[in-house]
């Protein structure tokens, strides 16, 4: 990761709710998605609004339905 990224990362991880969902996007890459997505401005957004995220996993959300 180069020192923008890891920056991003760092304002990222402080407007999730739980360390829980940070893994388990970091297993599926979406984390790394995400980061590389926003810029400094966007993450400076949601920190100034106060928006957090919640990424819940249950074993619910891995089943497939026919």
């Amino acid at each position: 990761m180069t020192e923008l990224e890891i920056q991003k990362a760092e304002l990222m991880a402080q407007r999730m709710l739980n360390e829980y969902g940070i893994s388990q996007l970091a297993e599926l890459g979406d984390y790394r998605k995400l980061i590389e997505s926003l810029s400094i401005d966007d993450l400076q957004v949601l920190e100034s609004g106060i928006i957090y995220f919640n990424p819940l996993f249950s074993p619910a959300s891995q089943s497939e339905l026919n």
